[in-house]
């Protein structure tokens, strides 16, 4: 038996504050469902460890180090043992004050509270250990996550391609339909709450009202079945090539950018299904971390020139929604700003962080960025063994994560601005991490 804290708090953005996720500025004028940040802390006897879910579209390195500076102050944990990550919703509140459209002083005054906030949940959450067993179990979840890259007649890979485009060849990549569920349940035998990781993107409210996308849905529908008090934490799988959106799709009132309740009641109606069936989990807390520098991939000056020229040439409008499905014009636009920003931004190299936990026969592998669901099934494929729990956007703000192969041209997520790393540098990162996971014995 394990001790065993689960704790959330309401982290909801105030009205004006900027919400990111998408190329153009977006303001909250409302609010959907309320964000949190969400930690459970496990307690072996011989160590600890501290999982922290927020809802954001991303973390960075001075969230996580303002958190730990904090929790350290009250609890006894090596910076090892805690991980931090984000669920990805692109309708959560700034998590940095980069973006100089938005409201400086009100994006600051949010940001320093966050950073609190944080911290306060995994303190409450240590501070609530109670004896408690932990509960396997995997659901299958299918229908609902597509890849998103695609191969078209004309040899021309895109993101996003557009439903129901005859040009359409063959997706380039696989989806993951597992989501393994940790089950924590007390020592009177009650359900308290659940840990899980699933990929697909979370990106299927669109607009300017807060929402945690459809983790928010299942967290719902959980405290609907068991009580106020359940604690939902999701850990955003291998899902930077993953969405929602089925390119095939002949339903003329298919609307996939706004799902997140088919979404959430899916994932929730796939969870409850498994829940009872599980096996007990046991065995000790071991935690494996590394660090390693890379790096940054950089524009070639007459790269930067071609990325200058076109921002010359095109306006990028402010109120109108700019993803990866624009217009083609629009989004190299788009995209030849994001790749200015980051090259005369960004550090020559970049520390990498590679952690993962493991509790008995579960890894829990703290990815960084938005991984392509390749390396994930790779990492499977490495411990067949164990049950692989994903939690992307951990510990690092390292962007997409794409499969070596997918370093594509026309491929949204291997821009520059996109992809931090070179493709030979990516693959070396996975390597590192299933190495670092054979040295749990």
């Amino acid at each position: 038996m394990y001790k065993i804290g689960l704790y959330e708090r309401e982290i909801t953005p105030l009205f004006g504050n900027s919400i990111r996720g998408y190329f153009n500025l977006r303001l909250v004028d409302g609010v959907k469902e309320k964000t949190y940040a969400k930690a459970a802390v496990i307690d072996d006897g011989k160590q600890v460890v501290a999982m922290l879910a927020i809802d954001a579209c991303g973390i960075t390195d001075k969230l996580c180090e303002a958190v730990y500076k904090k929790v350290s102050k009250y609890i006894k944990i090596e910076k090892s043992n805690l991980m931090i990550s984000a669920t990805h919703s692109h309708t959560a509140g700034p998590i940095d004050s980069d973006n100089e459209e938005a409201d400086q002083e009100l994006d600051g005054l949010y940001i320093e509270w966050l950073y609190n906030a944080c911290a306060d949940t995994i303190i409450c959450a240590y501070q609530r250990r109670e004896n408690a067993r932990l509960k396997l179990t995997i659901a299958k979840i299918e229908g609902i996550t597509f890849c998103r890259n695609y191969l078209l007649k004309n040899g021309v890979s895109r993101t996003n391609p557009g439903i129901g485009n005859p040009d359409i060849v063959r997706p380039i990549g696989e989806v993951d339909p597992f989501a393994p569920i940790l089950v924590v349940e007390n020592e009177q035998g009650k359900d308290i709450g659940i840990i899980y990781s699933f990929a697909n993107h979370q990106d299927s409210v669109d607009g300017t009202e807060v929402s945690g996308d459809w983790s928010s849905i299942v967290a719902l529908r959980m405290k609907e079945k068991y009580g106020s008090d359940f604690i939902s934490v999701m850990f955003y799988g291998t899902a930077g090539n993953i969405n929602q959106v089925d390119v095939n799709n002949t339903d003329k009132d298919y609307d996939p950018p706004h799902s997140h309740y088919y979404l959430g009641n899916t994932v929730a109606d796939a969870i409850l299904k498994v829940i009872d069936k599980t096996k007990y989990l046991d065995g000790d807390i071991k935690v494996a971390y590394q660090t390693k520098i890379y790096n940054m991939r950089v524009p070639t000056i007459d790269e930067i020139n071609e990325r200058q020229e076109l921002l010359n040439r095109v306006e990028i409008p402010k109120k109108v929604k700019l993803d990866a499905s624009s217009p083609k014009e629009l989004f190299d636009a788009c995209m030849a700003r994001s790749a200015l920003r980051f090259t005369f931004s960004a550090k020559k190299y970049y520390q990498i962080k590679m952690q993962i936990i493991q509790i008995g026969s579960v890894k829990i592998f703290a990815l960084p960025g938005e991984v392509f669901s390749q390396y994930g099934a790779k990492i499977k494929s490495a411990f067949s063994d164990y049950t692989c729990f994903f939690a992307c956007l951990s510990n690092n703000r390292s962007g997409y994560m794409p499969a070596k192969e997918c370093y594509l041209p026309e491929l949204y997520e291997s821009l520059y601005g996109s992809a931090a790393f070179y493709p030979e540098d990516v693959e070396n990162i996975f390597d590192s991490f299933i190495e670092l996971g054979k040295t749990q014995k």
